[in-house]
């Protein structure tokens, strides 16, 4: 049922992207389909994911093809692949990988191409995050769990996918100075189903976004002087002292019984549980593994067998050694798998990303959106370090629309240069 739901969604979003040029609908379908891959979907051939993201980047290639740095982006890509797949001396066939990361790199490229705005950035992250807050509630409504997973069907991850796309919105409402009764009411909303999860890395992505978002409430551009700085700064505290004692009173009034207060509770106590334990040890092995292959890594989708392996040898540890899907922190998910190779690629292209962004806001200090989006790129920095990929899907849209704003700028820089 699930797969059927998913192949219809890419094929629609294949129609909406080559025929209707509804690129912002298509990206949603292949959103919405991606999200299953973890569970419900696990199945699914990986070549299946290419078809709908390369049929979106086909739909705007011509976009970039005057760009050297766009052909520079592909050859770095192919020279990559090329490379592990010739010379990594890896003992798992690396194409099941591969698969599943040409979906990504093709999302990513047609995120990058496509003309990014306000309105189009808020339509993803309300129509998406929108989407699981819906899927939330009926999923406690209707099954009741200990921790909701949403459709990745894993806690953490939809708690930071969720923190992420709130963060984007709310820092950009704050920024515009929107109302403050509909910043509170959508953070209720969205704050439920975060502690339905029982995911603490969501509660540090709300209190990321809140600490963006009073800032950004607090401080404008307006004037630059030593009293407004001073007045925005006791503005700032104030704001920040309220928010802290409305988070309090919410907490300890109508959260203490959930799996997630218990939890933040064991944590605050010194305690370490099953759950911080796994980390560690997770963590541990990661680097026991990267030590030892420094250069390639252990290969593609080899850190659960070799985490397996890793605890057996340690039996004074209480804590459940069942196979964990990932590293618990994505740089040492890269390195123990792909090695130095592999970092140094990924390192690569999210510099030009940020680069691109931080140079795009640097002549566009006013657009609201920047902020949120520094505000959602925040909560994936920070809780990766914590925390594995938290969506199939969203890590590309957001590091692909970050990369998008060094074309928006030459493109705007070119225009005004012709207008001189």
């Amino acid at each position: 049922m699930i797969m059927a739901i998913c192949l219809t969604a890419m094929f629609l979003s294949c129609f909406c992207s080559l025929v209707l040029k509804k690129q912002e609908i298509a990206l949603l379908l292949v959103l919405f389909s991606f999200a299953f891959i973890f569970d419900y979907n696990k199945d699914m051939p990986g070549y299946f994911y290419i078809i709908p993201t390369f049929c979106g980047f086909l739909s705007v290639a011509t976009n970039g093809i005057k760009y050297k740095v766009f052909w520079g982006l592909l050859f770095w890509f192919f020279v990559y692949y090329c490379i592990v797949i010739l010379f990594g001396p890896y003992s798992k066939s690396v194409f099941g990988w591969l698969s599943r990361t040409l979906s990504l790199v093709f999302l990513f490229l047609w995120v990058m191409l496509l003309k990014w705005d306000r309105k189009k950035i808020l339509f993803i992250t309300i129509s998406y995050g929108s989407y699981l807050v819906v899927w939330g509630f009926l999923e406690k409504l209707i099954y009741d769990p200990l921790r909701i997973g949403g459709p990745m069907a894993m806690p953490t991850e939809y708690a930071v996918v969720l923190s992420m796309l709130w963060s984007i919105w709310f820092v950009d409402s704050c920024k515009g100075k929107k109302n403050i009764l509909l910043l509170t009411l959508v953070t209720g909303l969205v704050l439920l189903p975060i502690a339905f999860s029982g995911a603490r890395t969501g509660l540090i992505g709300l209190g990321i976004g809140i600490l963006f978002g009073i800032y950004s409430y607090s401080f404008t551009n307006s004037t630059i002087s030593q009293i407004s700085v001073a007045r925005k700064s006791v503005k700032f505290f104030i704001i920040f002292l309220f928010v802290s004692i409305v988070s309090f009173v919410v907490w300890n009034v109508f959260m203490k019984d959930l799996f997630i207060a218990k939890a933040m509770d064991s944590l605050l106590h010194g305690k370490i549980d099953s759950s911080n334990m796994g980390r560690v040890m997770a963590w541990l092995s990661a680097y026991d593994t990267f030590s030892k292959n420094k250069i390639w890594g252990a290969g593609p989708d080899t850190f659960s067998d070799i985490y397996l392996k890793f605890v057996k040898t340690i039996s004074n540890v209480r804590m459940t050694k069942k196979a964990l899907p990932h590293a618990h922190n994505e740089i040492l998910q890269v390195l123990s798998e792909f090695g130095l190779i592999g970092f140094l690629h990924l390192s690569a292209v999210v510099s030009f990303c940020i680069f691109s962004f931080v140079n795009y806001m640097h002549k566009n200090k006013n657009e609201t959106i920047c902020y949120g989006i520094i505000a959602g790129f925040s909560v994936f920095f920070a809780t990766m370090l914590v925390n594995g990929t938290p969506s199939f899907g969203i890590i590309p849209w957001i590091m692909g629309l970050m990369a998008s704003f060094y074309f928006n700028y030459y493109q705007k820089d070119f225009k005004e240069k012709l207008d001189v």
